[in-house]
């Protein structure tokens, strides 16, 4: 092989650095010259860029990396498709760069998996359980439950300004400890309250029960009773005492502003009326007392008990004492048992009404209590009084009628039933059946 000199060579080298200029400035514009195809040649051969997988770098861990020769995933049937000869690559033109499809169920995100153990809802305001610790649920703090507050009854405030014990509300008795006691006299140490019954040191069978007081405790006070010989009253003539003692129940507040009932022992003499006297004890022994200072409790307001009397409904304090009149009119019946349909005959004697100062009236009360007639109020000087009521079919049968005579000090009284001086009466029974007077029924 024949060696080229070193000047031939620089000959060739410099002609052809003078065509690639000439090629250079003569080629048209954006045509790719010599060196161009060189370049791309040599371009083809390696990607011209490195496939980016479209994750973050923190992500490539866990996802697939994708493989440049790898073929891209295409379906079943065209399988059979080869890559592209190495030897197309020497194209001027530049291939597209391929772009990497990784399949949905292929995909895996790098976001940590939570247990579902552990995504439990915490609720607003709670405290989360620290590791290691059971979760207990929070519990609302339970009250202290004061006595007010465990009272199941509470009192009533009336329009008048009284406060009222509720119906079934727990009543408790007061003790001998509770009253200041001097002799014959006892006074309750502190203020009056609802829901206690004061019972008398002296008597037990003597008390007070406050049903209503005022509701300011500024206008309430002490108790006070006293027992009194009855025989030391100046009673009026014709009316003795039935029993030994009297009681003088005073107070400071207003008559009115309370009510109370009253439990008495039983009187000595049988239809002994309990009788009330709105004068001081002072007064009570030393003047002489006139019909008109004796008030008769109605019989509607007391309830016998086995050893004691009740009054109730009572809304003022007084003397009370058990009278009945040495001499006592009476009332009796024509008969002691009718039948219903039949009239009764009740007759009154011994009235003793000559000055004509007193007014009476007859009233037939049934079984239950209730004045089914009653006369009017008769004011006259005879000795005695007659009244007839004939039995409705639809009345009571039993054996606690009676008839029943008052007195009372002026026709106003008489007409209101209120401050009776004097009562008594008669029973009788009511049986069912037809009377002698009433045709009988028969069916057809």
């Amino acid at each position: 092989m024949k060696t080229v000199k070193k000047s031939t060579l620089k000959r060739i080298f410099k002609s052809l650095n003078t065509i690639v200029l000439l090629t250079m400035i003569l080629q048209p514009v954006g045509t790719p010259g010599i060196l161009g195809a060189i370049a791309f040649a040599d371009e083809t051969a390696v990607p011209s860029a490195e496939v980016q997988p479209s994750e973050p770098a923190e992500k490539e861990e866990t996802a697939p990396k994708a493989d440049p020769g790898a073929e891209v995933s295409a379906p079943a049937e065209s399988e059979d498709v080869t890559t592209p000869v190495a030897e197309e690559t020497t194209t001027t033109e530049t291939p597209a760069t391929p772009s990497v499809e990784t399949p949905e169920a292929t995909v895996e995100t790098t976001e940590p998996v939570t247990d579902p153990t552990e995504q439990a809802i915490t609720p607003e305001g709670a405290t989360e359980p620290t590791a290691g610790t059971s979760e207990v649920p929070a519990v609302s703090p339970v009250p202290t439950i004061t006595p007010d507050a465990a009272s199941t009854e509470s009192p009533t405030t009336e329009a008048s300004g009284k406060i009222c014990l509720s119906e079934g509300a727990n009543i408790i008795s007061s003790e001998n400890s509770d009253w200041n006691v001097d002799g014959d006299i006892a006074e309750t140490k502190n203020k009056v309250e609802l829901g206690v019954k004061y019972v008398f040191p002296g008597n037990d069978k003597v008390s007070v029960t406050f049903t209503c007081l005022p509701a300011s405790s500024d206008e309430r006070t002490t108790l006070k009773i006293e027992q009194i010989n009855a025989s030391d009253i100046n009673l009026p003539e014709g009316v003795a005492p039935a029993s030994e003692f009297a009681y003088d129940i005073t107070t400071g507040m207003e008559n009115g502003d309370f009510e109370y009932d009253l439990t008495l022992p039983k009187a000595e003499v049988n239809d002994a009326n309990i009788s009330y006297i709105e004068k001081t004890v002072e007064e009570a022994k030393n003047q002489e007392l006139s019909p008109m200072d004796l008030n008769v409790v109605q019989d509607s307001k007391i309830k016998e008990g086995t050893n004691d009397l009740k009054v109730e409904e009572l809304d003022h304090f007084t003397i009370f004492i058990y009278t009945y009149a040495s001499s006592h009119f009476s009332i009796a019946n024509r008969k002691n048992v009718y039948i219903l349909g039949e009239t009764v005959y009740s007759n009154a004697e011994d009235l003793d009404n000559e000055d004509k100062i007193n007014y009476f009236k007859i009233l037939i009360v049934d079984p239950n209590g209730v004045t089914v007639d009653s006369s009017d109020c008769r004011n006259n000087n005879k000795q005695s009084m007659s009244f007839k009521y004939t039995l409705s079919l639809d009345d009571a049968v039993g054996t606690n009628w009676k008839a029943e005579i008052q007195k009372f000090g002026t026709k106003e009284n008489c007409q209101n039933d209120s401050d009776i001086l004097d009562q008594t009466s008669a029973n009788f029974e009511v049986q069912s059946g037809n009377s002698s007077g009433l045709p009988t029924q028969t069916q057809c």
